[in-house]
């Protein structure tokens, strides 16, 4: 999804709702996975990109999460929304950031904020993280 923010071009990073067989940690076998969990193990691997160089500068770091409210602990819960699309059909879907944090360039953020995400109607997963460090 693409929206006009501010005077930029903003994309919406949506991820479904979704339980998916992903291999497991031995390679025997095959664990199901949440979306939640999915955007976890994302977020784990990102650092093999560190030092990488975009945009004419190096990859300090890259976070990649799924948005929600604050909580008062400093963690973040989790907000599902639902999309109505224009078949009539209802998805339940996840607002995702990926925040690219570079060595001396200011950092590259994808994705929208939550409060943005208001026009959808949006129901509270009680799945909770801990804040993205920098």
């Amino acid at each position: 999804m693409t929206d006009n923010y501010k005077g930029t071009l903003v994309k919406k990073i949506m991820v479904g709702n979704f339980l998916a067989d992903m291999p497991g940690p031995d390679t025997a076998g095959t664990r199901e996975l949440s979306s939640i969990e999915f955007i976890e193990k994302t977020q784990q691997s990102l650092s093999n990109l560190q030092g990488l160089v975009l945009s004419d500068d190096e990859i300090n770091s890259i976070q990649c999460y799924l948005t929600g409210k604050r909580n008062t602990d400093g963690g973040f819960g989790i907000k599902r929304h639902l999309l109505h699309d224009k078949h009539g059909l209802t998805r339940q879907i996840y607002n995702a950031k990926v925040n690219i944090y570079r060595q001396q360039a200011d950092p590259i953020y994808l994705g929208v904020q939550d409060k943005e995400m208001q026009t959808f109607e949006s129901d509270h997963t009680g799945e909770t993280v801990s804040p993205p460090s920098e």
